[in-house]
């Protein structure tokens, strides 16, 4: 036997044995998970933009709280200023100061 008849003979057709078939379920399946996929994709942009626009309204809430918390801090230093007060108990309350002789010192 020469050996191109033993290559012939042992040789084998390998493209006969892998024939790609493709039926309409395979097909099916294959599109179903690359719709789900792609559903997903979609589904998870959505949802960040959606929680990036949420973010951004908590940050402006923030800074309108933050302004709000500095106008009642300045409000509380205005009403909370010596000369309010002195003029509260002098024009309202009609408190005087009192005379050196109404001051009695305690030792301690």
């Amino acid at each position: 036997m020469n050996v191109k008849a033993y290559v012939d003979a042992h040789s084998t057709d390998y493209q006969s044995g892998y024939t790609l078939s493709l039926s309409p379920v395979k097909l099916l399946t294959a599109f179903a998970v690359v719709l789900i996929f792609v559903l997903f994709l979609i589904w998870s942009r959505i949802n960040f933009i959606a929680e990036g626009y949420r973010i951004s309204s908590l940050n402006q809430e923030i800074q309108k709280l933050e302004q709000e918390t500095d106008q009642y801090n300045l409000e509380m230093a205005t009403l909370k200023s010596r000369s309010r007060i002195e003029s509260i108990a002098k024009n309202k309350l009609h408190l005087v100061y009192a005379a050196p002789d109404q001051v009695i010192l305690l030792n301690r």
